[in-house]
């Protein structure tokens, strides 16, 4: 493991609180009431700080405490889109996620996507291989989920729900860059 702090280290964490971000601002839509209500359930499976990482995290246990911040955030995760769920139709929710991802500034090839997906959405941890490569083209770049890494996280009934606000997100970023983000069935995807 780690010794030393490095930048796929500031990557996950930037990932995990991208992931915050997004959530907190679709809960901005809610009464303040109900913003606080969802953020205290979120807060009983872990506080994730908005500090800078060298700041917080454990430097005798990078890859563990990393790993822990993860899980925090599925847990969260979960809570969120149980009770956002209870808040919103799916359709409103999808928009919202669709309008998010097109505050995203994305331009580039369709592998460019790939590493984009990569680099800002959460997939557990490098190591865990949750996303694969397995057809590149000039015009297409596919990948597979191997493992479902949310699942064991979030409870049964949103697990679809946090795949299609998953697509929707990325459709919505991917828009201006004139990409497609395809779900082909099977766990395969497809940037063209």
């Amino acid at each position: 493991m780690s010794q030393f702090l490095g930048m796929v280290h500031h990557m996950m964490y930037n990932k995990i609180m991208k992931r915050e971000e997004r959530m907190e601002n679709l809960l901005s839509s809610l009464s303040k009431g109900k913003k606080e209500e969802i953020l205290q359930k979120m807060e009983s499976k872990g506080v994730l700080e908005k500090k800078p990482l060298e700041d917080i995290i454990d430097e005798s246990n990078i890859h563990g405490w990393l790993n822990d911040k993860v899980i925090i955030s599925e847990e969260r995760l979960g809570i969120f889109l149980e009770e956002i769920s209870k808040e919103m139709t799916k359709e409103e929710l999808l928009e919202r996620m669709k309008a998010l991802g097109e505050k995203e500034v994305f331009s580039g090839s369709p592998k460019e996507g790939y590493i984009w997906i990569v680099q800002n959405i959460l997939d557990g941890m490098p190591c865990d291989q949750g996303l694969v490569p397995i057809e590149e083209s000039d015009r297409s770049f596919r990948f597979q989920v191997l493992h479902d890494l949310h699942a064991p996280y979030l409870p049964s009934n949103v697990v679809d729900l946090y795949w299609d606000c998953r697509k929707a997100f990325m459709e919505g970023a991917f828009h201006k860059s004139n990409l497609e983000y395809l779900d082909l069935g099977s766990n395969i995807y497809e940037i063209r």
